[in-house]
């Protein structure tokens, strides 16, 4: 009895898991995104560096996915593999880009 108990907890563990993996993920990019807008704070009054700018937008986000991916593969579910983890994260970046490319002022793919 004890034992189907432990599997059923750990089944449970699993599918929790599975949900989680991806919005713990982007919380802990979320956080580390904190004190990096910090930084980028102190570079515009120190060095005169906008924070709107390419550049600064560009090392902070790519920062932010690093950590969210790196924390979504210590929450994965075991028995979610490689190639579904990283189809997963790649429709859900691919869905990001799309709503960035469509927030675009004027975007040149757009059609009168």
């Amino acid at each position: 009895m004890k034992e189907t108990a432990k599997e059923i907890g750990k089944q449970l563990l699993e599918i929790l898991r599975l949900i989680l993996f991806i919005p713990t993920g982007f919380l802990a990019g979320t956080i580390v995104k904190f004190p990096l807008l910090l930084i980028a704070r102190l570079q515009e009054s120190m060095f005169g560096l906008k924070m709107d700018s390419w550049g600064t937008h560009l090392w902070q986000t790519l920062i932010f996915y690093a950590v969210g991916f790196i924390a979504s593969i210590y929450v994965k579910p075991n028995f979610l593999t490689t190639k579904y983890f990283i189809l997963a994260w790649s429709v859900l970046l691919g869905f990001n880009a799309f709503i960035f490319m469509s927030a675009l002022p004027n975007p040149p793919y757009s059609t009168p």
